[in-house]
């Protein structure tokens, strides 16, 4: 067992947090994974509201901001952000477009360009990539009405790279759902607000006791485990080994299996 450093990177950017590495009889890493906590890049003091993190065995974490273009992102009235989202609805109808709604958002061309170089230098590296981010990026998953704004451009670059990227992990959906697409699996988490009132979930890895809306994801060989703060109502356990995904859904939501190459 040994603690190494993972480097989370953001536009040039890098910060350093500790990444886990186990033995072959354990996950080979563990690492926390946010779908719901809006502005947690600043709560949480982390890189960047949108980074990459390289994790051991070869596996990469990209994390996406899906309110980066919207109106509730926080930037300024002038920013290119928020122009892009007021352009990119007075473009999409609601009446033609259902996700057309002012809670949700999407990826501003900025960062449509870094993930864009982000995927290519994972290829490049023969590394496997893990998406999250908030809103749902895949048609199936959830109903259009909470899918991302420009959630077909992300779409289209994520399949050329069906290779690379492995499965992406999404919120905002409360009931959850699912969808396979180029043999990428889309997850969308069920949120914690839909577990019942009396329910008293818990985990059996430790986590922070403060923060109770985000999971733990244990990557192993060829699936993986997602697992969230022992005194969270509802959460997910997922097992990434080397050729499938076991989800376990505690609290709220059903368990999956996600197979991949």
């Amino acid at each position: 067992m040994a603690l190494s450093n993972c480097a989370a990177q953001r536009n040039g950017e890098t910060a350093t947090t500790n990444c886990l590495v186990l033995g072959d009889d354990l996950p080979l890493f563990k690492f926390g994974l946010l779908t719901d906590i809006q502005h947690a890049d600043k709560a949480l003091a982390m890189p960047g509201s949108y980074y990459s993190v390289q994790l051991p065995a070869k596996w990469k974490l990209i994390v996406l901001d899906t309110t980066d273009m919207s109106l509730h992102s926080g930037y300024p009235q002038e920013s290119s952000q928020m122009q892009q989202a007021l352009q990119w609805l007075q473009a999409h109808p609601k009446e033609q477009h259902a996700n057309a709604e002012a809670w949700n958002g999407g990826l501003s061309a900025a960062q449509m360009t870094w993930l864009q170089l982000e995927l290519a230098e994972a290829a490049m590296a023969d590394q496997r990539v893990i998406v999250a981010c908030h809103h749902p990026l895949a048609p199936g998953s959830a109903p259009e009405q909470y899918l991302a704004w420009n959630y077909e451009a992300v779409l289209q670059l994520l399949e050329q790279h069906a290779g690379t990227v492995r499965m992406v992990f999404s919120g905002h959906y409360h009931p959850g759902g699912y969808a396979q697409r180029a043999g990428i699996h889309f997850v969308v988490f069920e949120g914690i607000l839909e577990a019942p009132l009396d329910s008293n979930a818990y985990a059996v890895v430790e986590a922070p006791a403060d923060l109770n809306a985000y999971a733990v994801v244990e990557v192993r060989r060829n699936k993986a485990l997602i697992r969230a703060p022992p005194d969270s109502s509802a959460y997910a356990v997922v097992e990434v080994w080397r050729n499938k995904a076991l989800i376990r859904a505690y609290g709220v939501g059903s368990s999956k299996e996600l197979l991949f190459d």
